[in-house]
């Protein structure tokens, strides 16, 4: 055996014996790091937080203490640590907070979830989704426009009838980001019967989204009897991308609207419209 064979044996032999060693000090560091976060008061400014989600994905599988930690505020920060870091080997750990006693730890594995971005979280958002507390529901359906998986889509229709407007306002918003046409009349549906100026804006955003000519109809009563503004700028806004010269009436007559984000709204909606002319 030539030197230069010894040599790169010996330097693969120091490699391999000194990976463990190396793993074990980088696991007590994250363990040390998860032992301050009860400490921390925002995800942003807690130093803890900031150099644990610096490691990335080498925080895995360390980082499973936080999450099995006897104390809330460490179960929670860690939840939100791996929120910002995409960790694919974490989700069915993740998943089990869902089961958690703590409303904000069960809130914050459904948002940790759907930063994830993989469809793979849909069946456990589905669960968050049926929640009894609003919190857990809000995150779920907060979750479900991140991953924008079609599957969700029966969950989110549901969301739309919930007792509480931001779930409603938000399953809106997810359903106009999954992009599928299913959606169409139960937006319809909160856009004529919402008494939430909020959801009826958040829905008329996720018509614009879906450009489905089928919401003509109620996106044209809707500019005739809205009387809030942002909700109106919303309908209009999803009415110029329907991208239907025969709306133009209906925009135009909100051309001089008291408020200067219709009149904006109006332009723009205009110039989309003049946008499908034929040269």
């Amino acid at each position: 055996m030539s030197r230069s064979a010894r040599l790169l044996i010996c330097a693969l032999l120091v490699t391999v014996m000194a990976t463990p060693a190396l793993a074990k000090k980088k696991g007590a560091e994250v363990r040390a790091l998860v032992a301050e976060l009860p400490k921390c008061e925002s995800l942003e400014t807690c130093p803890a937080t900031q150099r644990l989600i610096q490691k990335g994905k080498k925080l895995w599988p360390a980082i499973k203490v936080g999450l099995e930690a006897p104390e809330e505020l460490t179960r929670f920060w860690t939840l939100g640590v791996l929120s910002e870091v995409v960790i694919k080997e974490a989700i069915g750990t993740i998943a089990k907070r869902l089961d958690d006693p703590e409303i904000r730890v069960r809130a914050a594995a459904a948002f940790a979830l759907g930063a994830q971005r993989d469809r793979a979280v849909t069946r456990h958002l589905i669960r968050a989704a049926a929640d009894k507390d609003l919190n857990v529901r809000f995150a779920a359906v907060v979750a479900m426009g991140r991953v924008r998986d079609p599957a969700s889509v029966d969950t989110l229709l549901g969301a739309l009838r919930d007792k509480d407007d931001d779930v409603r306002g938000y399953a809106a918003y997810a359903l106009g980001d999954i992009g599928d046409r299913r959606a169409t009349e139960r937006l319809c549906e909160r856009l004529r019967e919402d008494l939430i100026s909020k959801v009826r804006g958040m829905s008329a955003m996720a018509l614009g989204s879906l450009k489905d000519p089928a919401s003509k109809p109620t996106l044209l009563a809707r500019l005739k009897d809205e009387d809030d503004a942002k909700a109106l700028a919303a309908a209009i806004y999803a009415t110029g991308q329907l991208r239907d010269p025969s709306t133009r009436a209906a925009i135009e007559r909100h051309a001089k609207h008291s408020s200067a984000e219709v009149r904006d709204y109006v332009k723009d909606a205009l110039k989309t419209l003049d946008g499908t002319k034929k040269p």
